[in-house]
């Protein structure tokens, strides 16, 4: 086997797991964030020079950086993930979800979702999460509060997580229908070729709560994925949208 063939058996293993996609995309982020971590060390330093005391660096000055940081992370994730399985046809689609791209092997706690990192649900509660907590944090604290700067930054990451988290469920919504044994799982009116444009409609439509349309959904495992998918984006819609929005009309 050439070096070539080697490296690229490798590069698509890695791509269609999780954990693997998740590490590529991490390693890339960074590589972009560093050059840009210069310019925006300067504009930090220049806004907010409370956050640099001569005994030290103040935690908050480092959530600017974990905020820039998340948001480049986060559109490199989506648009990685969207575009190494868009480009599917249905049948190859659906193939490589029962077996190199099969997910996590078995159901979860909360707990131990939140704490992983594979794995579409674990994904998504993370997501949801560190909007949260970024948001509340630019909220509550007075320096940052009125700084159109941090209100941007956290605009953008509530926005990218939000984009995150359909992007997420689409791939388990997929998992489910390519795994289920009848083939009936999820099923969508005029359609038996569904590809991932159909499944991405379908979690969108439960992200902003206007429900499945016109997909047939059936079992236990679809049941479960949409329960969980419903719970956070309605975490998300709720409280963080309505946090964010506490902070764009704030002074």
């Amino acid at each position: 086997m050439s070096v070539r063939t080697t490296i690229h058996t490798w590069a698509q293993r890695a791509m269609d797991s999780d954990n693997g996609r998740i590490s590529l995309v991490a390693l890339f982020s960074l590589l972009v964030f560093l050059p840009v971590s210069f310019p925006l060390n300067t504009m930090v330093i220049d806004r907010f020079p409370s956050l640099l005391p001569s005994d030290g660096i103040d935690p908050l000055f480092v959530l600017i950086y974990i905020g820039v940081y998340w948001f480049i992370y986060t559109v490199f994730y989506c648009v990685v993930t969207v575009w190494w399985f868009s480009r599917l046809a249905s049948e190859p689609f659906h193939e490589k979800l029962r077996t190199t791209s099969r997910g996590v092997s078995e159901p979860r706690k909360l707990s131990t979702a939140v704490i992983r990192s594979d794995g579409t649900m674990s994904i998504s509660l993370q997501m949801c999460l560190l909007a949260l907590v970024f948001t509340v944090v630019v909220m509550t604290v007075p320096d940052f509060r009125g700084e159109f700067m941090m209100k941007v930054i956290a605009l953008l990451v509530s926005f990218s997580n939000w984009v995150a988290v359909v992007v997420t469920q689409t791939l388990a919504y997929a998992r489910v229908q390519a795994q289920d044994s009848d083939g009936v799982a999820i099923q969508f009116a005029g359609t038996t070729d569904a590809v991932w444009g159909d499944y991405f409609s379908l979690a969108l439509g439960i992200s902003t709560m206007l429900g499945p349309a016109d997909a047939t959904l059936q079992g236990r495992r679809v049941r479960t994925t949409v329960r969980w998918h419903a719970l956070v984006s309605f975490a998300f819609n709720s409280m963080v949208i309505a946090s964010l929005a506490t902070l764009m009309l704030s002074t």
